[in-house]
């Protein structure tokens, strides 16, 4: 008798998870966007350190948010609005899930960035262009240097 007790346990557990399982999964999902495209439609292109990643988890009586902030040192200015000194400080905001497209960068670490400037922040996303300096090839260095000119729309 405890063994049925045991087998309906076990086959209702199983059947709870995998109704669980079958819910949508939230994710964060890019299009497929070339280098060219990229350049195009950043509103600025910079070759930056990270210097300090802080998490932030803001609440109010309506909603909550988190999000990540990487203080970065700005080593190259490629393309903005307004030009970027060498060596200036800023911050890059973005989402702290992964499914909202948030990114995980590296204290110390270099990155080209292709980010958007709000309220005194760089915004960014694991849809922007974001690379490991290390691994610029040189079609996009001469892109970024101005050796190529992009055919923008």
């Amino acid at each position: 008798m405890l063994l049925r007790y045991t087998v309906h346990a076990a086959v209702g557990v199983s059947c709870l998870l995998l109704m669980v399982a079958h819910q949508p999964v939230k994710a964060c999902t890019c299009s497929e966007v070339t280098d060219e495209e990229h350049f195009c439609m950043a509103k600025s292109i910079v070759k930056l350190t990270v210097v300090r990643v802080t998490y932030v988890h803001k609440r109010t009586e309506s909603s909550s948010s988190s999000y990540i902030v990487h203080c970065v040192r700005i080593d190259k200015d490629f393309k903005s609005m307004k030009s970027i000194a060498a060596k200036t400080i800023l911050y890059l905001r973005t989402p702290r899930s992964s499914s909202l497209c948030g990114l995980r960068l590296t204290v110390g670490r270099q990155y080209l960035v292709s980010a958007s400037m709000e309220g005194g922040y760089l915004h960014a996303n694991a849809c922007s262009w974001v690379k490991k300096w290390a691994s610029v090839n040189q079609k996009e260095m001469d892109l970024l240097n101005g050796v190529v000119k992009p055919e923008c729309a």
